[in-house]
């Protein structure tokens, strides 16, 4: 158990920088997108980042990102599917994007090239999606 923690605990505040500057970068390229809209606050854990495009269905948004095997998480394994987010709707009172949200997770084993794919996948898959 001594040894489990000594490794978690090695370079934590280099693996939490690491995954504050991903995010970041997630961000700024995400806010790019007319349509997307982040949910995450700007005081956040750099460990996630909750997103919607405006007017598509997070569900709908998912199907096409795992096309390119892009896995992300919509809601908690236990929520209905087609039941809005509810710590977003607490966030913003709107349904419209609280059903569309999801969320990307971050960890320091995600590499930079891993992010520049992301991009490359998210455009096509928003340009397809909504009609560009």
């Amino acid at each position: 158990m001594e040894k489990a923690l000594d490794m978690a605990f090695l370079n934590l505040q280099d693996r939490y920088d690491y995954v504050k500057d991903l995010n970041d970068k997630l961000r700024l390229k995400l806010e790019q997108y007319d349509l997307v809209q982040i949910n995450t606050p700007d005081e956040r854990n750099p460990f996630i980042l909750n997103l919607g495009v405006k007017g598509i269905k997070a569900v709908d948004f998912k199907e096409e990102l795992e096309k390119y095997g892009v896995c992300i998480s919509i809601k908690s394994a236990c929520s209905v599917v087609i039941s809005p987010s509810k710590p977003v709707f607490a966030v913003t009172h709107d349904r419209k994007r609280a059903l569309s949200s999801w969320r990307i997770s971050l960890s320091h084993l995600v590499k930079l090239e891993e992010l520049e794919e992301f991009f490359y996948i998210f455009d096509r898959c928003y340009s397809d999606i909504v009609g560009l």
